[in-house]
Formats: structure tokens, C-alpha cells, sequence
């Protein structure tokens, strides 16, 4: 009977011991599941259910963890990405700005969430126009993203693009055509000439090239760009039309006239089918018909396109809007251009 006695007690323990762990497996499964739920939420685009999920992952974690748990600023550092994705960006930055030291000290500067916590603090700096101080933390971040993953990561090659953004938006412009030369051969080999992030720092480096007059090779850089815009976001698309708008532009820019009236009835006549024929961006693309053809002496023409766009505006922006009044001095200089010209004919 002892022995069944000592025996009992060390049964019971046993068993306690194996339900404890069961338990601790039950909770780690839950937890997992309450993280995964979230990121299925935000890639559902229900950022503010997301949100709402978010924060009681993070009372879970800081209950069980503590404050400064590597997990429970995981789930702090998806909190601030859900506040960052509704486009709260003051508020996203104050979560970011508390966080990014404890994630440094908790998992390294090299590791990834660290990385990202830099990477979504720059956006949210960016997106208030704190451009001085997201350089700064860009700056930080590439070199942080160099070490941990090397120059030619895409990750990497994407820090640089958002550099070279900021420095536009500083009007750095040298050193922001410096950083397009150099990504753009970089950017085409780590992700493909097609690959959207590719695209995107191709149309910055047209950027670079305008803002430094460099027109001729801004037009070969857009003959380049153009097809694998089109061919990537099709040729109905906002994005495609706003870059043969810009192609319009380098092609005045460079004296192809003719050139550039063509792209203009050719971009307008897909955009009144597309997106509506007093869409804000068919009438932009029309006032660059305007201008191609008054470039041409096309006056006539050119005035009855003015006039059409002058009553659009007007039906569709309110009354103090600044392109109603650009587009009114057009209309009106066109009167009196066509008005001296019938007048020296007499």
C-alpha cells in the first residue's frame, strides 16, 4: 500500500505536467492563429477590422509576454502597419517611432520586422511631407538592408527608389537623377523589365531626365517605357494614359509637333471611352491637344477644343478651381490670336 501511495502522487503530477503542456501548446496554437487572422484581414483590405484585431493581439501578448516581448512587438509592429494601411499616418508614425528602438534592441537591427518597422516609418514620414527626417531613416535603412540582405536584394533596390523619391521632394534633383542611373540597370535585372517596381523607377528616371532638360534622353528612356507600361497596366488604364501624357510632353519639349498632336488624339479618344469625356484627366489630356495644335498655328481647332474643355470644366469643378481659370486665359488668348490673324488678312 506505501508504494501504491508514493506512486499516486507522481501519477497525478505526470499527468499534471502533460495537461500543463497541452495547455501551453493550445494557447500557442491560439495565439498564432489570432496573428494570422489579422494578416489575412489586412490582405482582405478590412484594415480597420484588422486593426480592431490587431490591438487585442496586442493586450494578449502584453498580458502573457510582457510589454517588450520579441512577439508582442510583432504584434505591436502589425497594429501600426493596420493604422498605416488606412492612411493615418501621423498615428502610424508615433507607433512606428516607439517601437523601431525596442525591435533594434529586442531582434537586431539586421533582422527583417526591424527592416520593415524602418521601411513603413520612412512611408509614413514620406506621407507627411517630413522628407528631411525620412531621409534620414532611409538612409539608415539602406544601409541596414545592404548589410542584411545585400545591394541587388529587391528590398534593398526598393529603400533606394524611396530615397531617390525624397530627394526629388527636396529638390535634390542631382543627386536624384544620380540614384535613378544607377538603380534602374539594377532594379531591371533583380525583378525583370516588366516587373511593376521596374516600371515604376523607369518613369523616375524620365522624371530626372525632364527636370534636367535632358529631353533627348528623356524621349528614348519614354520609346522604352511606354510599351511595357502599356503591356503591364494595359492600355486603358489611368496609369498608361498619364505616362502617354508625359511622353506628349517630352515629344513638345523636343519640337516633334506632329508627333506629339498625333499621341494627343490618339491618348484622348482612349481615355473619353475609358475613364468618361469630362473625367478631370480626359480634359488634362485634351488642354495637351490644345497645345499641340496652337504650337502648329492650328488656332481654329485649337479653340474649339478649348471652348468644349472651358464648359466641361465648369460643369464638373467648382467655380474657383484653378484650371477653370488657365483654361479661360487659354480660350481667351486663342480669340484674340485668331482675331488678329483674320484682321491682317482683310
Amino acid at each position: 500500500m506505501k508504494l501504491l501511495h508514493s506512486f499516486a502522487p507522481a501519477c497525478l503530477w505526470m499527468i499534471l505536467t502533460a495537461y500543463c503542456g497541452v495547455a501551453r501548446v493550445e494557447a500557442a496554437t491560439a495565439d498564432e492563429k489570432a496573428y494570422d487572422a489579422v494578416v489575412l484581414l489586412k490582405r482582405a483590405h478590412k484594415y480597420a477590422q484588422a486593426e480592431k484585431a490587431a490591438k487585442a493581439l496586442v493586450a494578449a501578448r502584453t498580458h502573457s509576454l510582457g510589454a517588450e516581448s520579441g512577439d508582442t512587438l510583432l504584434a505591436r509592429l502589425l497594429l501600426a502597419n493596420s493604422i498605416l494601411v488606412q492612411e493615418r499616418y501621423a498615428e502610424a508614425e508615433t507607433e512606428l517611432q516607439a517601437l523601431l528602438p525596442l525591435m533594434t534592441k529586442a531582434l537586431g537591427e539586421e533582422s527583417r520586422d526591424t527592416l520593415d518597422c524602418q521601411n513603413w516609418l520612412v512611408e509614413a514620414l514620406s506621407a507627411q511631407d517630413k522628407n528631411a527626417e525620412a531621409e534620414l531613416v532611409c538612409r539608415h535603412l539602406i544601409a541596414a538592408d545592404t548589410k542584411a540582405l545585400g545591394e541587388a536584394h529587391p528590398d534593398t533596390l526598393w529603400a533606394r527608389s524611396n530615397l531617390a523619391q525624397i530627394l526629388h521632394k527636396l529638390g535634390n534633383e542631382q543627386e536624384f537623377e544620380q540614384e535613378c542611373r544607377e538603380l534602374m540597370p539594377m532594379v531591371e535585372r533583380a525583378t525583370g523589365p516588366m516587373d511593376r517596381r521596374t516600371l515604376q523607377v523607369g518613369m523616375m528616371m524620365v522624371e530626372a531626365l525632364r527636370d534636367s532638360k535632358k529631353y533627348a534622353e528623356a524621349e528614348t528612356q519614354m520609346r522604352t517605357m511606354l510599351p511595357r507600361v502599356t503591356h503591364v497596366y494595359g492600355s486603358k488604364d489611368r496609369k498608361t494614359l498619364n505616362v502617354r501624357r508625359d511622353f506628349i510632353e517630352v515629344l513638345t519639349a523636343v519640337g516633334k509637333l506632329e508627333e506629339a498632336e498625333k499621341e494627343c488624339r490618339q491618348t484622348l479618344s482612349v481615355a473619353e471611352g475609358a475613364l468618361g469625356s469630362e473625367d478631370t484627366d480626359t480634359l488634362n489630356y485634351c488642354n495637351h491637344l490644345v497645345g499641340c495644335l496652337a504650337a502648329q498655328n492650328k488656332f481654329t481647332e485649337a479653340l474649339t477644343y478649348a471652348q468644349r474643355n472651358l464648359a466641361s470644366y465648369k460643369r464638373v469643378l467648382s467655380t474657383d478651381d484653378e484650371r477653370i481659370q488657365l483654361t479661360q486665359q487659354m480660350v481667351d488668348e486663342l480669340i484674340k490670336v485668331k482675331a488678329h490673324i483674320e484682321k491682317t488678312k482683310d
